[in-house]
C-alpha cells in the first residue's frame, strides 16, 4: 500500500511476486496464479524481461504442480523462449526442467528426452562459467541436480538402463568431486603466480562479457550490433581460456585430478571393479517420489565387455529417507551421550 501510494509499480509487482510464491508454498493455488497475473503485466510495461520470464515460469510451475500439463507447457516454453533470448540461463534451465516433466506427463517422451538434455546443459554450462567462489557454484549446481534424475528415471521408463546409469553417475560424480574439493588444501601452490593471474585474466574477460551480453539483452530495444560484437569477442574468450586450460592441465596433469575435471566411471568401466560372479555393485538414486537400485553383475557372457544391470523400484519417497536418516542420527547422538562416561 505505501508503495502504491508513491506510484513504484516495479516493487509492487516485485512484492506480487514474494506473495505468491508464499500462497504456491501453502499449496492454494488460485491465489498464487492471482497475484502473478498482477506482477506480469507490470513487468511486461516497464520492459523487465528477466522478471517477466521468472515470473512466467513460475506460472508454469503452478501448473504443473497442479497436474494442469497442457498449461505448465504452454507457460514453460513461453519462459523458455524469453529466458533464452536474454541470456538468463537460470530461468531458461528451470522452465526445460518444466518443459521436460510436462512433455512426460502428456505422453511424448521423445520431448521430454530433449527438454532434459537441453535443461542438463545449461545447467553445466552456467555452473562452468558461473562468478563467485566453489561454494557458490556448488549451491547452483545442487538446484539443477533433479534434472539428472528425471532424465534417468526417463529412460528407466524407455527401458535405456545403460544411458540411465550414466546420467545418474554423471550426477553423482560431480556431487561428490564438488565435496571433494570443498574440502581440499589450496590447489594455487601447483600453479606459478604467472599461470594464476592468466587464469584469472581469461575467467574474468570470460565472465564480463556474459555480463555484457546479458544486460544488453535486458534493454526493450537491444542494439543488435553490439550483441552480434559481444557474441564474437564471448566465443573467442571461451576459445581461450579452453586453450589455456588444456596447455595448463598438460603441464600440471594432477591439477586436473584435484580440481575433479574428470569423466565419471562408465558401464564398461565398472565391469572393471566385479572380481567374480558372486560380487554385486549396488547404486541408489533417490528421487522425490521413490528410490531406485541400480544393481551391476558380472556378466553371464565371457565376451560382453559391460556388466548385466538391473534396475529395481523401491516405495521410499526423498523426504521419508531424510526423515529415517535424522532419526537414526538423533539415536546414535543420544546413545552416545547415554554410555559416555561421567567426568571425574
Amino acid at each position: 500500500e505505501v508503495l502504491e501510494t508513491i506510484d513504484d509499480k516495479e516493487n509492487v509487482a516485485g512484492l506480487f511476486v514474494n506473495i505468491s510464491n508464499v500462497y504456491h508454498d501453502q499449496g492454494k493455488y488460485a491465489l498464487a496464479l492471482e497475484f502473478l497475473n498482477k506482477a506480469l503485466p507490470t513487468f511486461e510495461a516497464i520492459g523487465d524481461k528477466q522478471s517477466s520470464a521468472k515470473a512466467i515460469g513460475n506460472i508454469s510451475n503452478i501448473y504443473r504442480d497442479q497436474n494442469d500439463y497442457t498449461q505448465a507447457l504452454e507457460f514453460a516454453t513461453r519462459a523458455a523462449n524469453l529466458a533464452q533470448s536474454i541470456g538468463d540461463p537460470t530461468t531458461y534451465n528451470k522452465a526445460l526442467f518444466t518443459k521436460g516433466v510436462a512433455h512426460r506427463a502428456l505422453k511424448q517422451p521423445v520431448q521430454a528426452r530433449q527438454a532434459f538434455i537441453e535443461a542438463i546443459a545449461a545447467a553445466e554450462q552456467l555452473r562452468a562459467n558461473a562468478a563467485g567462489d566453489e561454494h557458490q557454484q556448488q549451491l547452483l549446481f545442487e538446484s539443477f541436480i533433479s534434472s539428472y534424475y528425471v532424465m534417468a528415471d526417463l529412460l528407466i521408463a524407455q527401458n535405456d538402463l545403460a544411458e540411465a546409469f550414466s546420467f545418474l553417475e554423471r550426477a553423482k560424480a560431480r556431487a561428490l568431486l564438488d565435496v571433494l574439493q570443498s574440502g581440499r588444501s589450496s590447489l594455487a601452490k601447483a600453479m606459478s603466480t604467472q599461470e594464476q593471474q592468466m587464469e584469472e585474466r581469461l575467467r574474468s574477460s570470460l565472465v564480463s562479457i556474459n555480463s555484457q551480453i546479458y544486460h544488453e539483452r535486458q534493454h526493450e530495444k537491444p542494439d543488435q550490433a553490439r550483441l552480434t560484437d559481444l557474441d564474437a569477442q564471448g566465443r573467442k574468450a571461451q576459445l581461450e581460456f579452453e586453450a589455456f586450460q588444456t596447455s595448463l592441465y598438460a603441464a600440471h596433469p594432477e591439477l586436473k585430478v584435484k580440481r575433479g575435471e574428470m569423466q565419471p566411471i562408465s558401464l564398461s568401466e565398472a565391469a572393471v571393479l566385479l572380481p567374480d560372479d558372486k560380487t554385486a555393485l549396488l547404486e541408489f538414486a533417490v528421487s522425490e517420489d521413490k528410490t531406485q537400485l541400480f544393481v551391476l553383475t558380472k556378466a553371464a557372457n565371457p565376451s560382453q565387455s559391460f556388466p548385466d544391470l538391473k534396475v529395481f523400484t523401491i516405495d521410499l519417497k526423498q523426504k521419508e529417507l531424510a526423515a529415517r536418516a535424522q532419526r537414526f542420527r538423533r539415536m546414535l547422538a543420544e546413545a552416545d551421550a547415554a554410555f559416555k562416561p561421567s567426568a571425574v
